[in-house]
């Protein structure tokens, strides 16, 4: 959790650090915390600098409030030794503050020798995806194609040779007389290269991807279609746009590179249904997956499972967001919320504003125990606009009142008609945003990063 950083000059300061110093001269003054890691303003750890003639033994550090209460607490599980002048990074447990979007908070450590030092005061503020600044260039993403329903993936070693070489890589959706899934990459996910043909080995009428990458790999299902004992890196979940109301509206395939999928096959429904086919049910059809999360160490029990998908789920005139459940990303159970044997939403239109009937096309972050939405909706459709929810479960959501985020009306010519499909992902502690927007008959990719 905690390690020195030897011979490296003193961190440089986040924005969000003031240069106050109120370190303590009553107690032992050898310990200075330099400087406060922000994880987009959650601190997930401090920088410490032993300024005395001995080494010390860092047992715990708190996050302390201006009137001196301790909001939060980190015991290492060990003393962290740091010989004199010397600079430590400590890791902590995100702190995740039930506190204001700001305000002002020190750094207090305590040592096994008994003395205690404070920090320089720092500017904080909640982790918050409900403020974001539109790229002045936008759209980033205009090729002649139709490009809607971003999938964007980020991996810092360029995805180590399975498949093209760069930083991001986006699958998204197009049309021209059939639904196809085209792949693009970049390094900077601003400038984007487009592969000349739509990926291959889907279904003939195929959109609204959703991918995840394993770096390890993994053995592809080898039904026949699989090229032999191949290793696979990506898992894609799509819509088949001619299956819209029965379960087999999902599918799902596996890819060594990202460009070329095998194992194509429908999904199938588990214990409790996630598409019925049933007349006025909210679930009777979908229009596709929307975000899956994956989580290796889940006890596939209850509502811990290795794959968790959101969904879309329509009766035919609105549409609600759903979860299903999966141990192999292909038979799904749906969240029964209250044991009738039959799958609920888990965000719905609001029936009033600017998402009245329409929630769909979302992206889920789980950061700490936080879960973050970003997600579409609208009144006569979900293309109107863009809003944010949080959760302390993944299951009940609360929508942020200072929606929508962006919408069609905002007054930008390239996105005037439709705004939404927001793609987000983190990158190195910040968070970035890819979404549609639509004028005329033209269909284009914008950027967008946190305020």
């Amino acid at each position: 959790m905690s390690s020195p950083l030897q011979d490296q000059p003193s961190p440089t300061s986040s924005s969000t650090i003031s240069s106050e110093t109120t370190t303590s001269s009553s107690i032992l003054p050898i310990i200075l915390v330099e400087s406060v890691k922000s994880r987009n303003y959650d601190v997930v750890g401090v920088y410490v600098r032993n300024v005395g003639a001995s080494s010390v033994n860092i047992d715990r550090v708190y996050l302390m409030s201006p009137d001196g209460a301790a909001v939060g607490i980190y015991v290492l599980s060990s003393p962290l030794s740091i010989p004199p002048g010397q600079l430590a990074n400590i890791a902590v447990e995100p702190w995740y503050l039930m506190v204001p979007k700001s305000g002002n908070y020190y750094v207090k450590v305590t040592t096994t020798e008994g003395g205690v030092a404070v920090s320089s005061t720092f500017y904080l503020k909640k982790l918050y995806l409900g403020d974001w600044v539109e790229y002045s260039k936008n759209p980033v993403f205009d090729p002649d194609i139709r490009a809607y329903y971003p999938c964007v993936i980020y991996d810092a070693n360029s995805f180590s040779g399975h498949g093209e070489s760069a930083k991001y890589k986006m699958w998204f959706n197009s049309y021209n007389n059939i639904y196809t899934i085209w792949l693009a990459y970049s390094n900077d996910g601003i400038t984007w290269n487009l592969y000349n043909s739509p990926v291959s080995g889907l279904s003939s009428s195929a959109g609204h991807p959703w991918v995840l990458y394993f770096p390890g790999g993994f053995s592809g299902k080898n039904n026949g279609n699989n090229p032999s004992s191949a290793t696979m890196y990506y898992r894609i979940w799509y819509w088949d746009t001619t299956k819209l109301y029965t379960v087999e509206a999902i599918r799902y395939a596996e890819s060594p590179d990202g460009l070329n999928w095998y194992n194509d096959q429908p999904l199938q429904n588990g214990v409790v249904p996630i598409i019925t086919g049933t007349d006025s049910d909210w679930n009777k059809g979908s229009y596709g997956p929307t975000c899956v999360l994956y989580n290796p160490s889940a006890s596939n029990s209850g509502t811990n499972w290795m794959f968790m998908m959101y969904y879309d789920g329509t009766p035919g005139n609105n549409e609600s967001i759903g979860i299903g459940f999966s141990s192999d990303g292909v038979t799904w159970t749906g969240y029964d919320k209250n044991g009738d044997g039959k799958a609920d939403p888990v965000l719905t239109g609001s029936g009033s504003g600017w998402d009245k009937n329409y929630v769909y096309s979302c992206t889920v972050l789980k950061i700490g125990s936080t879960y973050h939405m970003l997600y579409s909706g609208g009144v006569e459709s979900t293309n109107e606009g863009i809003g944010y929810a949080t959760s302390s479960d993944g299951l009940t959501w609360t929508k942020d009142p200072n929606n929508p985020v962006f919408h069609k009306s905002d007054g930008l010519a390239w996105r005037n008609i439709r705004t939404y499909n927001p793609a987000v992902v983190e990158v190195e502690g910040t968070f970035k945003m890819w979404f549609t927007g639509v004028s005329g008959s033209n269909y284009a990719i914008g950027y967008a990063t946190p305020e």
